[in-house]
């Protein structure tokens, strides 16, 4: 039997053979999952609006994959996306990160395999949001750090 390309691109194509999928593939061409069969189950790591998870793959449609979340690795990131780090945007988003074994479709191509230790979600959530509080902090006293900066230039500059 000939394989068949099912989408166009190299990140999330799919080949079928017999009308059964026999890989989803990266973009780099490496095999994220093999088969339909055989991709239930696998523990990846996933993105999925501006967070990333340890997660368990459910299903696939080689367009996207239904995965469950069981760990957090990166708290989804705060603010209007459109207008990063700006304070006054017009809509300024609040994003939870994704509840333990809550199920949620990404893009295939936004998974990788996972193969390192899964730790218990309430940990992970917990070092993440603090991971991401240490950089707003950290970007908060790099600011303050500017604006003494600039108010000595002016300073200096005489304006």
């Amino acid at each position: 039997m000939q394989r068949s390309c099912a989408t166009a691109g190299s990140a999330g194509v799919q080949w079928h053979l017999g009308g059964i999928i026999e890989g989803i593939f990266g973009a780099g061409g490496e095999v994220i999952l093999e088969n339909t069969a055989e991709a239930l189950g696998r523990i990846v790591k996933a993105a999925h609006k501006t967070g990333e998870y340890i997660a368990e793959t459910m299903e696939t449609d080689g367009r996207r994959t239904l995965v469950q979340i069981l760990a957090v690795l990166q708290h989804p990131t705060q603010g209007d996306l459109h207008h990063p780090y700006d304070p006054d945007a017009p809509m300024f988003h609040e994003r939870r990160a994704s509840a333990y074994r809550e199920k949620v479709w990404v893009q295939t191509s936004a998974i990788q395999p996972y193969d390192g230790a899964i730790p218990p979600y309430e940990e992970s959530l917990k070092l993440a949001l603090e991971a991401e509080l240490e950089k707003m902090d950290r970007l908060q006293r790099w600011a303050q750090q500017c604006l003494y900066r600039l108010e000595t230039l002016r300073k200096d500059y005489n304006v």
